[in-house]
């Protein structure tokens, strides 16, 4: 798992603003990155207002 130093946004290509938490709407912040057993990406972003949490998954290249 790699945990994102920095909260700069966006960091996915092709992201322009980051996804918006279910709950309560807010800008979520990347928290890490796993891989995933197919080769792809899982990106697991955090909202920063409630704490509730979000995985996006890529495929792999």
């Amino acid at each position: 798992m790699r945990h994102n130093d920095t909260n700069a946004l966006p960091d996915a290509p092709g992201q322009l603003d980051p996804p918006r938490c279910v709950d309560c709407h807010t800008a979520m912040r990347h928290s890490c990155t796993e891989e995933t057993e197919t080769g792809g990406e899982r990106r697991i972003y955090e909202c920063v207002k409630c704490t509730s949490t979000q995985s996006i998954e890529t495929a792999a290249a």
